[in-house]
């Protein structure tokens, strides 16, 4: 059915958006093969996903989970829900890629987690068994060293998984100072809107260092009537911590578009974009979108970051503040 065709394409266009290399499309065979949490990860896992002719009007597509880490019956068991997502009419291919990426990430905590308590055990195994051959004891009522290394080595244990992945926020400020937005007023380049099915969609994107010129950047955006109008404005920003290889400063607002946020973020970590906040705004013109609006807002904050140097058209970073500033520079 052309309908079923239409639905295809505007899905693929979203997922492409979305995940970019991360996803891979096969026309021939008409199937997917989608790379999580990313390409280069390890542990890696590949879903695959072969789309029958009358998807998703009528069935939905049949997936294979390969993710050689992981038990069997697990990935059985992640199939199977998955495959259970599907509604007649729908597109779900999204909405099945995120509950694994989600889940993958949560297996791989329980896992670190796990590892980090035996770790943690067998060193307190070991302080016992050095302590068992003094001839020192306790007298009743006292507390030992040994007791005290014990408690140190259950309770000081690595830091979280995030920490480790690179994720680190910055503490949280309260006002933006006029001078900060001062600065930034200049630096905030604006893109051209594009309008979807009614829906009009715009991105912004600034060079930042700092978590107050993040707060600067949407201050005066703001300013604007027709930005604050907005359905909804949203954002996330990656800022490369100094000293620090491969720690950044990143975290995303969804601005009341649940998951939209998290999609934007993840571009900036797809294409390893650094130093910089882009905000999109988006404002709802009657007609639901569905999935497609997170490729729609996707692929508008992708152009923008092209033309302003943050991303290389191959779709790697340009390092720190952005080459070429071909997009549409507007005062705000």
């Amino acid at each position: 059915m052309s309908s079923d065709k239409e639905a295809q394409a505007e899905e693929r266009e979203s997922l492409h958006a979305i995940y970019d290399a991360d996803c891979e499309y096969d026309a021939d065979a008409c199937s997917y093969k989608v790379y999580l949490p990313s390409k280069n990860a390890t542990p890696l896992a590949v879903l695959r996903a072969l789309l029958p002719a009358a998807y998703p009007s009528a069935v939905g597509p049949v997936l294979e989970l390969d993710a050689p880490h992981l038990p069997q019956q697990q990935l059985v068991a992640a199939v199977a829900e998955m495959e259970a997502m599907f509604c007649p009419g729908d597109v779900c291919l999204f909405t099945q890629v995120e509950w694994l990426r989600e889940q993958l990430q949560q297996w791989q905590e329980e896992e670190q987690q796990q590892q980090q308590l035996a770790a943690a055990l067998q060193a307190s195994l070991a302080l016992a068994g050095s302590s068992g051959g003094s001839s020192s004891s306790s007298e009743p009522g006292s507390s030992s060293h040994t007791d005290d290394e014990l408690d140190d080595a259950l309770h000081h244990l690595p830091e979280s998984s995030e920490r480790q992945q690179g994720r680190e926020l910055p503490g949280d400020g309260s006002g933006v100072d006029a001078a900060v937005m001062l600065q930034m007023r200049g630096l905030i380049i604006s893109g051209e809107p594009y309008m979807k099915r009614k829906s009009t969609f715009q991105a912004h994107v600034a060079p930042i260092t700092q978590l107050e010129q993040v707060k600067a950047v949407v201050a005066v955006l703001l300013e604007s009537n027709k930005i604050r109008n907005a359905t909804h404005n949203i954002m996330a920003y990656r800022i490369a911590a100094p000293g620090k290889p491969g720690v950044f400063y990143q975290d995303f607002d969804d601005d009341g578009e649940a998951a939209a946020g998290g999609r934007l973020l993840h571009l900036l970590q797809v294409a390893d974009v650094q130093n910089a906040v882009v905000v999109v705004s988006r404002w709802f013109g009657g007609i639901l979108l569905g999935p497609a609006r997170f490729g729609l807002i996707n692929n508008t904050a992708r152009q923008l970051l092209e033309q302003t140097g943050f991303i290389q058209h191959g779709g790697g970073s340009s390092g720190q503040q952005g080459g070429s500033k071909k997009g549409h520079k507007k005062k705000h």
